[in-house]
């Protein structure tokens, strides 16, 4: 009897505190949860950041949930255990139609899974929910008579928690200034010709980052879902202040891209830019059509 006890108590605290580190660990990395939610064509990116953050909260829910073991029975157990089914079935399917290798992002960047790996994580959490759902029995301990406003408290709790860390707006965005005035034409003086001819012909993206730019990373990885490289290749052009190629090659190789790119220099970049990056230029032939911030592009929809 005291084993069944102890593992019972020791089982709900595991659950509860795998599920809050799955929902920390996505959390701390929400841009690249959201990148993973629209590269699944799940959603677009206007509804990629809400939906992103429900799913955050729900699992902080469900963890609180576990460790004050709360509507065991009627809630907590059936929505995890049905909650996992889901996932399990969509990694299946990654893994066997779409064979996506990747880290599924079930623990965001903070520990990397595939989807192969992500099925047996899954069938293991499974299996402890289920026995310890059939062969125990719970009571309401804390505040037994007002268990239902506890729930929705702790309910309140997690989406304000998940909202005042990183709340659905990009403070980037707010102050996203214009580098260069739209209907004008792009500069054409830079060091080295590092622009080459081509680029001021036609339809093209001019994409200005650096490769230890937080907000820089999160346009190329959006980049790289939303215009596939096959097909973009000669229209997207990334434009880097002055970097050693090995850091090129580590900032292509964390995002799992690779966009052309050419270099300038340090006062060219920031001449364009106006020391503000990401800065994004959409040229018809020379002529600046669009100059955009981080999340302008995307929420847009904008294609060319």
């Amino acid at each position: 009897m005291l084993l069944k006890k102890i593992f019972k108590n020791s089982a709900v605290v595991l659950l509860g505190l795998l599920f809050l580190f799955s929902a920390y660990s996505k959390l701390v990395s929400i841009e690249q949860f959201e990148i993973q939610l629209a590269g699944f064509g799940i959603t677009n990116w206007q509804v990629v950041k809400y939906l992103t953050r429900i799913i955050v909260s729900f699992e902080f829910f469900i963890g609180f949930m576990y460790l004050f073991q709360l509507k065991m029975t009627k809630i907590t157990f059936p929505i995890s255990f049905f909650l996992l089914i889901g996932f399990t079935f969509f990694s299946i399917y990654q893994l066997l139609f779409v064979g996506e290798t990747q880290n599924c992002g079930c623990f965001g960047e903070l520990i990397e899974f595939n989807f192969k790996e992500t099925i047996l994580k899954n069938l293991a959490t499974l299996l402890l929910i289920f026995i310890v759902w059939k062969i125990t029995a719970f009571k309401e301990w804390f505040f037994p008579k007002k268990t239902t406003l506890v729930v929705i408290l702790i309910l309140i709790f997690s989406i304000q928690l998940v909202v005042i860390i990183q709340p659905p707006f990009d403070i980037y965005n707010q102050k996203h200034q214009t580098a260069i005035e739209e209907n004008t034409a792009f500069l054409t003086e830079f060091e080295n010709n590092a622009i080459p001819k081509q680029w001021y012909e036609g339809e093209k993206l001019l994409v200005f980052v650096s490769t230890s730019c937080k907000y820089c990373k999160q346009v190329v990885a959006k980049m790289g879902v939303q215009y596939p490289i096959d097909k973009y290749k000669s229209k997207i052009l990334l434009v880097v202040v002055e970097t050693e190629p090995q850091m090129m090659e580590e900032f292509y190789k964390a995002l799992g891209i690779q966009f052309q790119y050419t270099t300038v220099s340090k006062s060219d970049f920031i001449k364009t830019t106006k020391g503000r990056f990401p800065q994004l230029f959409y040229l018809k032939d020379g002529i600046v059509v669009k100059n955009i911030g981080k999340n302008d592009f995307f929420e847009s929809n904008f294609d060319f």
